[in-house]
């Protein structure tokens, strides 16, 4: 299958979009060829992060990417003057340099390419992703839009308006940044990101996935906020309630975190495995219990700026507004889907009520107790006097003001994030949980990934399987389905072998002689010379030979312990060029003729 077809029985299908689609939305078509000039302009940005970094060599300070705001205007010091002049020489040969453009080799015939520009500019079809990220589907435009409509139609939730008061929400978050810095001086400095770019920013917009995986069809609906006024707000926000939430006791970051707690847990006799589900979560949370919630974790480490913060999360979560095509809306309860803190408001939200009445109630029965996000895992240890404190536990549950839950009881194992945990003698034992539903549409091997991003690819699903799965057998099994599916999507067996070869042989060895030299040996610092990738291009020695950047990053290494990567930018996938989530959207075909 390449594709969940959604569309209404009679639909006609272009010819040859199950081929297009069949590639997966991850498929790069061959890009136009790069300019000789692309490579010069190129290591513009690769100097100047080479004095950066020797600029602030001795300067420890960390910082986080998610609030980082870059001053593109500063300029940073020269070089020392030897430097300087390898970086004048690389630019030199740059200009001089004769990059040859081969005629392109695309790995597109000339009627899937027109194929593609004709499915970019037509507004019949609508192309877009699968909840749980099981592969591409298609709707028609009507019936995507009765899809989304039939949502946004829940008057309790949202609300129709005739405007969105842009200015209004923008002067609102001007007085309170104003108003932080006030108060808390120290803040100036990380809490830039909340007017960063203020003035350019436009409302949030609503698109929606469908949950083909559950019957009938759902949806998960998302508000594209990246260009939102209140965006940089509530990333600020995350970033001061972010360290909160992970001390809560449920709190687990990631299935391979939670992996590595269940294997150290042992089996008892009576155990039982339960998992629990919140319906509709975001839209479901009481924006005023929530903020109550939030104040009670503040309020236990007496937080100096509790009262900032809450003010902070309501503008977040009061000017929720957002478009769906030419409609405004407003959100009317539950936290503000896509916003960057909605995820880190619900964990503190369900955190307050199992710290204060879950956990010192039901403590000597919940011998795991894990949640993320909205689902949660038990291993529930029976009490004999007490046949009835199960019962009383799914009470507590259903007491958490607007949610409602469902559970499901597990006699052998239990499905939870992506993995299946299982009894394994006296240990609980995990495998890797793959939902039946799943495509598997990895990028073919035509595909204009450069080579390592493939081998890379092959390497990151075998550590993931090797570290999820307790039983030598399950993970063998995975590798060779892996090795049928990547067969099944055009690679060659002898191209295959000794990808997998040499990522099994790294994944078997520990790695004690790399720890040892690290030991002795700095890391080297990173910077990168960042170009668009090109597979008809120049390969990365020429690239190097032909701009003298061996030259440069050998005297880098040597006397300031730098090393220059060379990093390519990926094509545009079939993803981005065909997939608007903007249901008025209409974006430049960037297909080669």
């Amino acid at each position: 299958m390449a594709f969940h077809d959604l569309t209404p029985r009679g639909t006609i299908v272009p010819p040859g979009l199950k081929s297009l689609l069949g590639l997966s939305l991850k498929f790069c078509p061959t890009p136009r060829p790069v300019q000789s000039s692309v490579y010069k302009e190129a290591l513009l940005p690769l100097f100047r992060s080479i004095r950066l970094k020797l600029m602030f060599k001795n300067n420890n300070d960390s910082y986080s990417k998610l609030i980082y705001v870059a001053n593109p205007t500063f300029r940073p010091q020269p070089a020392p003057p030897y430097i300087e002049g390898f970086m004048k020489y690389s630019l030199k040969r740059a200009s001089e340099a004769k990059f040859f453009v081969q005629q392109p080799r695309y790995n597109l015939n000339r009627r899937m390419r027109t194929l593609l520009r004709n499915m970019q500019g037509q507004n019949k079809l609508k192309i877009l992703n699968t909840d749980k990220n099981l592969g591409p589907a298609i709707m028609t435009y009507t019936q995507y839009k009765e899809f989304c409509m039939h949502h946004l139609e829940q008057a309790n939730t949202y609300e129709r308006v005739h405007e969105i008061p842009l200015n209004f929400i923008k002067s609102r978050i001007t007085e309170y940044y104003s108003s932080l810095i006030r108060t808390a001086p120290n803040q100036a400095k990380d809490a830039r990101i909340i007017v960063h770019d203020l003035d350019s920013t436009d409302s949030a917009y609503f698109h929606a996935l469908p949950k083909i995986h559950k019957t009938p069809m759902g949806c998960r609906p998302i508000v594209s906020s990246i260009k939102s006024p209140t965006n940089g707000l509530s990333k600020w926000l995350t970033y001061m309630l972010g360290p909160i939430s992970t001390q809560i006791q449920s709190y687990v970051r990631d299935s391979d975190s939670l992996q590595r707690e269940i294997s150290q847990l042992k089996v008892e006799p009576l155990d039982i495995l339960y998992t629990f589900d919140v319906v509709d979560m975001y839209t479901s949370i009481p924006i005023e219990e929530a903020l109550h919630a939030v104040h009670w974790f503040l309020a236990r480490i007496q937080h100096s700026l509790t009262n900032i913060i809450l003010t902070g999360l309501r503008i977040v979560l009061d000017y929720n507004f957002f478009t769906f095509g030419d409609s405004k809306w407003k959100q009317l309860r539950g936290l503000a889907m896509g916003t960057p803190v909605a995820p880190i408001l619900a964990t503190l939200y369900l955190g307050y009520y199992e710290e204060t009445k879950i956990l010192p109630l039901c403590r000597q029965c919940l011998r795991l107790f894990k949640r993320y996000l909205d689902d949660i895992l038990v291993v529930w240890r029976p009490d004999p006097s007490n046949a009835f404190m199960f019962n009383r536990f799914c009470a507590i549950l259903r007491q958490t003001p607007g949610l409602s839950w469902k559970h499901e009881k597990h006699n052998d194992e239990a499905t939870f994030l992506d993995l299946c945990i299982f009894r394994n003698g006296t240990l609980y034992g995990t495998r890797t949980h793959q939902k039946a539903l799943n495509l598997y549409l990895y990028p073919t091997f035509n595909s204009a990934h450069a080579p390592a991003v493939k081998k890379g690819m092959i390497f990151g699903l075998l550590k993931k399987y090797k570290q999820q799965n307790t039983l030598p057998e399950d993970f063998n099994m995975l590798c060779q389905v892996l090795f049928q599916r990547f067969l099944s999507r055009g690679y060659r067996s002898s191209s295959l072998q000794p990808l997998f070869h040499n990522a099994l042989e790294r994944l078997s060895t520990p790695d004690h002689r790399s720890q040892q030299i690290a030991e002795i040996i700095p890391i080297p610092r990173q910077v990168f010379y960042k170009i668009p990738y090109d597979p008809n291009g120049p390969s990365r020695s020429q690239i190097r030979a032909m701009l003298a950047l061996d030259d440069l990053s050998k005297v880098l290494l040597q006397t300031e312990n730098i090393k220059i990567t060379i990093c390519y930018q990926k094509p545009n996938n079939l993803g981005k060029q065909l997939m608007r989530t903007k249901t008025s959207a209409d974006k430049p075909s960037n297909v080669a003729p």
